[in-house]
């Protein structure tokens, strides 16, 4: 009669705690890219909408007044 014994070691759940730890801290700096873009996008955006005259506005349906408002309104949550 043959008789087998397996040894397992920890190490697999400290890299995994390693890996997951490695994961979020990426996850946090693409989430801060991701923002900056999206920050960088509005401000493009708000730069181009002041260019416009009144009457171009208003073929957008929108006010001088109100450009900020529109750009910022639709913000992603997450």
């Amino acid at each position: 009669m043959a008789y087998t014994t397996q040894h397992q070691t920890a190490a697999p759940e400290m890299f995994g705690g390693v890996l997951a730890a490695i994961h979020k801290a990426l996850s946090a700096v693409g989430h801060l890219f991701l923002s900056f873009g999206e920050q960088t996008y509005r401000l493009h955006e708000l730069q181009e909408l002041q260019k416009m005259s009144d009457e171009q506005l208003a073929a957008r349906n929108l006010k001088r007044e109100d450009i900020v408002h529109h750009i910022f309104s639709y913000q992603h949550v997450g």
